[in-house]
């Protein structure tokens, strides 16, 4: 079973992708907030969209393992607060939960009660708060076996290169005692 050529995304037909929103992921649309790109030239919208590529998207171009100078932001330090940021708001619980349309304010709640008692107005915001709660719990448990499980992987991945570096180191030690 032979599959056809894939399609390709429509990001990726557009001149300037990471200045629209519709053309970044949900989570993200929030930090593409630029309101004069209209005012910009081509060569402006070309730098900017550059660097919400980096910045927002944390995607830099490489050439095999290594970063290529086109890059704006250069240096190991600035690359891996970008990659913190970049994780940080994909498992910020706000972004999450905005973006799974699972964000319930108060004030929604309320306006949404039809009860003129105050009473009764009072136990329906109570229990909007309980449900926010529970989402929020929900939330967190994921966000938190998923962390366990990152750190995991690390720690995996770090054994392994403590295994491979001294298997070399004994095996180049065993060719100098021969």
């Amino acid at each position: 079973m032979s599959r056809g050529k894939r399609k390709k995304p429509e990001r990726s037909k557009k001149k300037y992708p990471n200045l629209k929103k519709q053309y970044n992921t949900k989570k993200r649309q929030d930090y593409i907030d630029q309101d004069y790109i209209d005012k910009l030239s081509d060569e402006e919208k070309a730098w900017l969209d550059k660097f919400n590529e980096e910045y927002v998207n944390a995607k830099f171009e490489k050439k095999g393992e290594r970063y290529t100078k086109n890059n704006l932001h250069k240096g190991k330090k600035k690359r891996t607060d970008i990659y913190k940021d970049n994780y940080s708001r994909q498992n910020c619980l706000y972004n999450v939960a905005k973006t799974t349309k699972r964000l319930v304010s108060i004030e929604t709640i309320y306006n949404k009660t039809e009860n003129t008692d105050v009473e009764d107005a009072l136990i329906d915001v109570i229990d909007a708060k309980n449900y926010v709660n529970k989402l929020n719990r929900d939330s967190l448990t994921k966000l938190a076996k998923s962390e366990r499980k990152h750190n995991q992987m690390a720690k995996l991945r770090k054994n392994a290169n403590k295994t491979s570096n001294n298997t070399s180191k004994s095996s180049k030690n065993k060719k100098k005692s021969k």
